[in-house]
């Protein structure tokens, strides 16, 4: 036989209290216990004991318990910068919680909300909050594999006006608060309800808002849904420290962070194609040499993407000197992170065909492209959301056979040589636009 040990709802907000005690001599003096209690009751009054007994024990699965975690973007961001408010202390809970796959099989689905706070264009704002839900589904997809099989669902909300309202009601140190909420709840325009607040005695209550109340309102709030049996005490009691933790650093006791609106209103489903990192990107290395030149790059693994750059010259750069030139150089890139993020390592070839000139001579191919292979390194950095900066070095092997004329209109042929080089290959700082974000 088996001792089943019970935490009771009381002792579960105290992750101290909740131990289980599990062994076969409790067992055998609770059993004995009870069989001598038993024996001494009538059935009618045992049933009554039993009925108000099985009142006491936590009902596991018959309601939802959901623990929300909010985190917060900088103005007119969708990154996630750990450094900014109480993110640093959101994302360890987050982690402490998410990692263990005892507590992430109780989960049965996490929803995400996500806002702007009420400045500026409305349809802007919308597609902030949307692309602020993808960042947050990215993180926790990139972050907890652990999730794979939990179901996360994305309501972007648009512009917070419901818990501005909620802040400024709050914010007994606002002296013109009661003029905000009349403005908030008399005006429903969000163009001239913005306005108003704005000239708001003479800026002075906007400039409030923007110091101490919008920053609140550009969040991201990851609630947890749990129904799967009796929540874990060690799960709970990391969730109830990051929302004490909220709740001192805002002083309105939750008031953000326990606000979650029916999801009804925006519901944004994001293409699973858009999990596919892919950019253009320009070289200011070719550029400085008068060639113009474009790269597509596209995510074809987990680890690994294909870079496709090329470069195309087809003038003069002066009477004695030209570069006219046409090279395609794939590369296969591994990334150490995830393609389009930090360090990568990869082959190329390249293929080219060239007509230059310098000083007393003119070098041509003979009919037949300069081709090549060679290994690079390279390192993203995301300056934004969609634009970032790539630096790579490669170094490898060329091989061609060319003519040398005399640098002169109808110049003379003067050489057919060959050409074996080895040495830098690959060189690149470009600028980069993502078309997906990794």
């Amino acid at each position: 036989m088996e001792f089943i040990g019970v935490i009771t709802a009381e002792s579960c907000t105290d992750s101290t209290n909740c131990t289980l005690f599990s062994s076969y001599a409790g067992h055998y003096l609770v059993s004995n216990t009870l069989y001598t209690i038993m024996s001494m009751l009538s059935a009618q009054k045992l049933l009554a004991i039993l009925f108000l007994l099985a009142l006491s024990f936590p009902v596991c699965g018959q309601e939802n318990i959901r623990i929300t975690h909010t985190a917060f973007f900088r103005f007119d961001k969708t990154d996630i910068d750990i450094a900014y408010a109480d993110n640093r202390n959101v994302l360890n809970c987050l982690g402490t919680l998410l990692s263990d796959s005892f507590h992430v099989s109780f989960i049965d689905s996490i929803h995400l909300y996500t806002y702007a706070s009420p400045e500026g264009r409305e349809k802007y704002n919308v597609q902030l909050a949307v692309r602020r839900a993808d960042t947050m589904q990215r993180y926790l997809a990139d972050n907890y594999p652990l999730l794979s099989s939990v179901p996360v669902s994305l309501f972007p909300q648009g512009e917070n006006w419901d818990g501005l309202r909620a802040l400024v009601s709050a914010d007994t140190a606002f002296n013109e608060r009661e003029e905000v909420l009349m403005i908030l709840d008399k005006v429903h325009n969000p163009a001239r309800r913005e306005s108003l607040l704005k000239f708001l005695n003479g800026g002075k209550a906007f400039r409030y808002m923007q110091q101490h109340i919008l920053p609140l309102l550009r969040n991201a709030m990851i609630c947890i849904v749990w129904i799967k049996g009796c929540l874990n005490s060690t799960a709970l009691s990391v969730s109830l420290c990051r929302m004490k933790t909220v709740g001192e650093m805002i002083e309105t006791a939750g008031s953000v962070s326990t606000y979650l609106p029916a999801p009804t209103p925006y519901i944004y489903v994001l293409p699973k194609t858009s999990d596919r990192y892919s950019a253009l990107k320009t070289n200011l290395a070719a550029w400085a040499i008068a060639s113009v030149n474009l790269a597509y790059e596209i995510q074809i693994g987990h680890r690994f993407s294909l870079d496709l750059p090329l470069v195309w010259s087809s003038w003069d750069l002066t009477r004695t000197s030209a570069l006219r030139i046409v090279l395609f150089q794939p590369e296969l890139r591994y990334w150490f992170s995830k393609p389009g993020r930090g360090h990568f390592l990869g082959p190329h070839i390249h293929i080219a065909r060239y007509n230059l000139k310098w000083k007393e001579y003119r070098y041509q191919d003979t009919g037949y492209p300069l081709w090549g292979v060679g290994f690079s390194y390279g390192y993203t950095v995301s300056l934004t959301a969609l634009w970032g900066v790539e630096f790579n070095l490669g170094m490898g092997y060329a091989n061609s056979r060319y003519k040398t004329f005399l640098n002169m209109p109808n110049g003379a042929l003067c050489t057919i040589r060959p050409l074996r080089y080895w040495g830098v290959t690959n060189l690149g700082l470009s600028f980069i636009y993502k078309l997906s974000k990794p």
